[in-house]
This record gives C-alpha cells, sequence and structure tokens, in this order.
C-alpha cells in the first residue's frame, strides 16, 4: 500500500456498510491529471484485500500475538523501515499479502512475475513470504475443506508458530 494508500469501510447509520479505498497518486501529466499504472493496480488490489482481511485480523490478533512478537524481534526494524512499526504488522499486512498474491495467481500472472515481487516483499521484512505462499496454496487447492479464508487460520497459525521457532535460520539466510 504505502502511507498514502488506504482501505476505509463506511458505516451508515442505517447499519449499513459500504467499502472503500483512498489511493494516493505519485504522477500527473502535463494538465496535472493523474496517471495510473500497474502498479496502482497492485496497489488497488492490496487495499481491497485489507477491507476484508483486517477484520478477520483484529477477531483473531489475540491467537497470534505471541508469534507476532517473536518474528517481530528479528525483523521488526526492517518491518519499522517499511511503515510497519508494529508487531501487529506481521499479521495484518502478512496476511493480506496471501490473499493479494492468491488474487494475482489466480488471475494469470506468471510464477517470475509473482516470484520477482516476493523477492521485495522479503526485502520489505516478510522474510519467510515466500514459503508462507507455498504453504498457502494448500488452501487454495482444498477450497471444499477451507471454504473461507478464516477457515484455514489454525494451519496458518501453525505454520507461522514454526517459522517464530525457525526463525534464526530465515533471519540468517535473509
Amino acid at each position: 500500500g504505502g502511507v498514502n494508500n488506504y482501505a476505509l469501510p463506511i458505516n451508515y447509520k442505517s447499519g449499513h456498510t459500504a467499502h472503500s479505498v483512498v489511493i494516493g497518486c505519485s504522477m500527473q501529466d502535463s494538465n496535472g491529471s493523474p496517471i495510473f499504472d500497474e502498479s496502482d493496480f497492485r496497489v488497488l488490489i492490496h487495499e481491497i484485500c485489507h477491507l476484508y482481511n483486517n477484520p478477520i485480523c483484529l477477531r483473531h490478533l489475540n491467537e497470534f500475538e505471541s508469534i507476532c512478537d517473536t518474528l517481530f524481534y528479528y525483523v521488526g526494524d526492517i518491518l519499522a523501515e517499511n511503515y510497519y512499526g508494529y508487531p501487529s504488522s506481521i499479521l495484518y499486512e502478512g496476511f493480506n499479502r496471501l490473499c493479494e498474491f492468491s488474487y494475482y495467481k489466480s488471475h494469470g500472472k506468471t510464477f517470475s512475475w509473482i516470484q520477482l515481487r516476493v523477492g521485495i516483499e522479503e526485502r520489505k521484512g516478510f522474510i519467510w513470504f515466500d514459503d508462507m505462499l507455498a504453504f498457502f496454496s494448500a488452501f487454495e487447492d482444498n477450497r471444499n475443506t477451507y471454504k473461507y479464508f478464516e477457515d484455514f487460520l489454525p494451519q496458518l497459525k501453525s505454520f507461522l508458530n514454526q517459522i517464530s521457532k525457525d526463525i534464526q535460520l530465515y533471519y540468517n539466510k535473509f
């Protein structure tokens, strides 16, 4: 996303909730009109995923808190440099990336395109992301068992718990 992009739920008095995103524009043409490109589309996908992912993370934050604290101990400085300065960012941003990249995979992005962006996410501090994305294929391949993302959270918790035990290996490799 970046510091100028947001996912916003709009709650009306009637009880209806609308979902929206705000995308900052960094380029203009000679007339001052905004220019959007593929990177802006990726930001849009990322922020839309937050609309659905954030409430799930909020409901389960306590279950993942100690795992996030352990991982953040090792990569917190790198994450903070990329505007993810809290242990909970591991949950909110990590899970959001799973959903975002799942979208890319299901919409024809090539393996090399995805791997290039996985490397970018690892350099942002999510040093286990390649393995987590590979693990997430168990969700994608078993949608009869895991109808919703939230149904797969026990498996993700187990996976991240193992990562937190092996984090020194990831850190050394990184």
